[in-house]
Formats: C-alpha cells, structure tokens, sequence
C-alpha cells in the first residue's frame, strides 16, 4: 500500500467506526467532529498494531506474490458482503411491504436466491475470451472520447472448422487503460504518458460453437469458496493466436508507429516481418493478458430441469418468483455482441415478470 492509500484506509475505518457507534448506542455526535475522532483512534490502533511494536504479526506481507490466492481471498470477501447486503435489503424490504415485498423484491429473496444460485450453478458458461494489441500514433489519437466501440469487424467470425473472432475497437478511459496495460513503474508510466497517442483493438474469440470444445464451470470447493474453470483448448489458442496477428495488420494499416503485445514481455511489431514473432509467443497462464469480455450461459433456457436452469418465459424451474434476464441464459457464446439480444430477453420476459407481480 501506499502512503496516500494507508491515509484513506484509516480514514473509511474510522468512519465505518463512527456509524456503528451511531447506530449500536443512538449518540448522533457532530459528522466533522465525530468522523474526525474515529479516524485518529483507528489511526493510532493501526499503527501500534501493525507497526514495529508487532502487537499482530505479520499475516501476508507480499499478497501479490500469490495472485491466485488474493483473487480467492477476494472473492470471498466480495461474496460474505454481497451475502450480508441481500440480508439486510431483505429486512427492509419485509419492513417495506411485508412477506411479498420482501420476496419479490431484486434487493430481497429474489436476488439473493439469484445470487447463490449463480453461485452453485454448475452448467457451462462462454466469455467471449479476448486477446488486444495496443498502438502508439505520431498524431493524437484521444481513444477516451466519443462513442466507445465505434467500430467493428465480423470478416473473421466465419472461419470454417477453426474457432472464428470479431474486432471492435475499445475506448481507453484512463482507469481502463491503466489497468489493461502489462507494465509496472516507469514504463507503466511511460505508457499512460503517451495514452492520447494510443489506440487498440480488441479481437474476441466466439467460444462454445464446436461440439469438441468444453465449456467453463462454475461450482463450489471443499471450503465452500466457488470455483471458476475455463479451458483454454488448442482451438481457442489458434483463434486467439490468429486475431492477435491479424490486430496487429489492422492497427500497422492504419498508420501506428509501433505495436505492441499485452505479453508478459511484450511482443514489439513495427513492420510485416516481426508477425512472426508475435504468432510464436508463449500463450500460457501469466504469460498473456486474456480478458473476458461477456459471461454467457450458465443458466440455460429449456424444458428439462436436469438441464437447464429457467423455463422458456425465463422463469427458474424451482424458484417461482424468480426470472432470469440477462445472457447467462444463452446456450453458447454469440457470434455478435450481446447487447441487443439481452434486450430482447428484457422484452420477452417483461409481461411474464409482470403477470408473475400481478398474479
């Protein structure tokens, strides 16, 4: 952490401090006054609990040295607080409204069985696995204004039996940029210097379309933590492989004075001749930056309960008042993206969501 994030995170502590104080024992002290006291309380424990008086020994010094870790870690946080956030809109809402209100409600029973029903859900899912390359221009190129994903290529959605892939070209607001980008320290910093000048295309892969290839899982471990897996199977390693060469082609065509990989060492492409280079580099776990750029499937639509999750009018097989409208209900990837056909659920399951309230 960083001295500036240490500040914050003693200041949100004590303000957290201050509210439980509130509300536990009904003392409504002045804001300022208040939020500004528990900030220096918390302040001062935290620097004598993990300062050199070592009262808490150290538990993880270096959480980023063991990424799958952290990332388990946090999604079990993430999880215990979506959990504690459905319990207490579900008190609300039976404060509300009572047993219907409580029920039906997407902050009540409804999303909360939505949520641990993802939570288990054991059918495959697709994520539309997407690859970049990023480009610098001599001229402003300003990726963070205007219409994000103005452009798009579908040429090489159809590639016969191989997997196929779309491009579209993403926006680069400076937070999502700073995170896309696989460097560190100054040449990270180098990197968002030169963002103005930046441009990129994103090519993704149209997963779930072939009967050899296995779908992702989601499901629970021994410890109660959920489980994601996704193959990575020769067949999307050759897409993803294809549309990096071929994101290269598009972004050389346009003018970029240089390319470059999001690699764990960045492949550099100036010219035709250095392709080769990027179509043979390592495409193995922390050596390439993949992105998932929509969950699809998971809870498929269908008659048979055993397999699927929701009815034809999106309705769970077992939950009554609870309808699922989004694309997990897809029983593959698309070759598009999803956006409109996401809409379309929204419209088919409005009159049945609203027959459902009504009945």
């Amino acid at each position: 952490m960083t001295r500036h994030s240490l500040m914050a995170f003693k200041a949100d502590s004590g303000h957290l401090i201050y509210f439980g104080v509130r509300l536990l024992l009904r003392v409504k002290p002045p804001f300022v006054i208040g939020a500004g006291v528990a900030s220096m309380c918390f302040g001062l424990a935290y620097g004598e609990f993990f300062g050199p008086t070592h009262v808490v020994p150290t538990l993880w010094r270096a959480p980023l040295d063991e990424p799958t870790t952290l990332l388990v870690v946090a999604i079990g946080i993430g999880a215990a607080l979506i959990a504690a956030a459905y319990a207490l809109g579900t008190i609300n809402r039976w404060r509300e409204g009572g047993l219907a209100r409580a029920a039906l409600a997407t902050a009540g029973l409804a999303g909360a069985a939505l949520y641990l029903g993802l939570a288990v859900v054991a059918f495959g899912w697709y994520e539309h696995a997407t690859v970049a390359m990023v480009a610098v221009h001599e001229q402003r190129v300003d990726a963070f204004y205007g219409a994000p994903q103005s452009v798009a290529s579908h040429q090489f959605a159809a590639r016969g039996e191989r997997m196929g892939y779309f491009f579209e070209a993403p926006p680069l607001h400076p937070m999502l940029a700073a995170l896309a980008m696989n460097a560190f320290g100054p040449a990270h910093r180098e990197s968002m210097q030169q963002l103005a000048h930046t441009s990129a295309v994103i090519a993704l892969c149209i997963d779930g379309f072939d009967p050899s290839e296995s779908a992702g899982t989601v499901t629970l471990r021994p410890d109660g933590m959920p489980r994601l897996d996704y193959p990575f199977t020769p067949r999307l390693v050759e897409a993803a492989r294809a549309a990096l060469v071929d994101s290269a082609r598009i972004l050389l065509a346009s003018g970029a004075r240089v390319v470059r990989s999001l690699h764990s060492t960045p492949v550099v492409v100036r010219t035709e001749g250095d392709l080769p280079a990027l179509a043979a580099a390592p495409f193995e776990p922390n050596r390439v930056s993949v992105f998932t750029a929509h969950q699809m499937g998971g809870c498929a639509m269908g008659r048979d309960p055993a397999r699927s999750v929701v009815r034809s009018d999106l309705r769970h097989h077992e939950v009554e008042n609870l309808f699922v409208v989004d694309g997990s209900v897809f029983p593959t990837s698309l070759g598009v993206n999803p956006q409109l056909s996401i809409y379309g659920l929204a419209g088919l399951a409005a009159p049945h969501v609203l027959a459902a309230a009504k009945a």
